[in-house]
């Protein structure tokens, strides 16, 4: 018997990794499975991700898909889902930058608080339900996929009445990981 076939029973493996020939023992085996007994997955390459696997992925395919059904016009305009609890238009460009913004804070900033911090003014008295209003379109333009990559989606907007305005102005926007300060609402609980 090989030195090597002696090394391979004291291990209790069946085969010599020398001569490859079956090691007879009386002693109760122990079956070790090699490369050469398991199936063979030759089409499946560990390497590539399945289609759906890469978050990042899914998000960008999910964001491109809002821009190209034209989400940032049909958002809010008179007879959308909010548009009777907020009759003032917004600027279509705001959520264009918004989802750069969101793109670059999701590639950046993964598995963060996201802050979306901004100066609102309105021509109305800015009321708890009016800023839920601009709260919930936010969320509305914000895809579905962002929210496995965000820790979770906050809101540090400043709203401002402006006499004279005829729609809604959205100044400043920007998208960070931290909060910059407290809220100036403490009644909102977690939409501030």
């Amino acid at each position: 018997m090989h030195r090597r076939c002696y090394q391979e029973m004291r291990r209790q493996v069946r085969t010599c990794g020398n001569c490859r020939r079956v090691i007879e023992d009386d002693q109760t085996e122990i079956v070790l499975e090699t490369d050469e007994e398991l199936e063979d997955d030759d089409d499946i390459d560990p390497f590539v991700l399945p289609s759906g696997a890469n978050g990042l992925a899914r998000f960008r395919r999910e964001l491109t898909r809002y821009c190209d059904q034209d989400r940032p016009r049909r958002c809010h305009r008179e007879g959308s889902y909010m548009w009777d609890e907020l009759p003032y238009g917004i600027d279509h460009d705001i959520w264009q930058r918004y989802y750069d913004m969101l793109e670059n804070f999701v590639t950046l900033f993964t598995n963060e608080t996201m802050h979306v911090h901004g100066c609102v003014r309105l021509p109305v008295e800015p009321t708890r339900e009016i800023r839920n209003v601009l709260y919930r379109l936010f969320i509305f333009n914000t895809p579905y996929s962002a929210f496995n990559l965000i820790r979770i989606l906050r809101f540090r907007l400043f709203f401002r009445r402006v006499e004279g305005l005829s729609n809604i102005v959205i100044q400043h926007l920007c998208v960070l990981p931290f909060p910059g300060g407290p809220s100036l609402y403490n009644e909102d609980g977690l939409w501030n």
